[in-house]
């Protein structure tokens, strides 16, 4: 299994994100999503969401525990993205 993409990165709540994300698995692209538990500008954690039936859940949950920090590195970006515009989107609220 081989993580290829990570794509639509998004706040569903306060400090949880999800996105939908593409593995190489036995050489056929499979999608899941998964969920990112943040505080501050950091992942804390990452979930199994949804996810094509092809992949077992136990494969994806062990790609996540053998990659959680170059995956956390990858969506720190992200994280930092959503997080600025969801501030600036409550003080334009103002």
């Amino acid at each position: 299994m081989e993580l290829i993409n990570i794509e639509n990165f998004r706040l569903i709540e306060r400090n949880k994100a999800a996105a939908d994300t593409f593995f190489n698995f036995n050489n056929k692209t499979v999608k899941a999503e998964l969920l990112f538990y943040l505080q501050g500008n950091a992942c804390l954690g990452i979930r199994v969401g949804r996810h094509d039936a092809e992949v077992p859940t136990k494969e994806i949950k062990e790609y996540i525990r053998l990659n959680k920090l170059s995956m956390k590195k990858r969506v720190n970006p992200d994280v930092i993205r959503v997080k600025e515009g969801r501030l600036n989107q409550i003080l334009n609220r103002s």
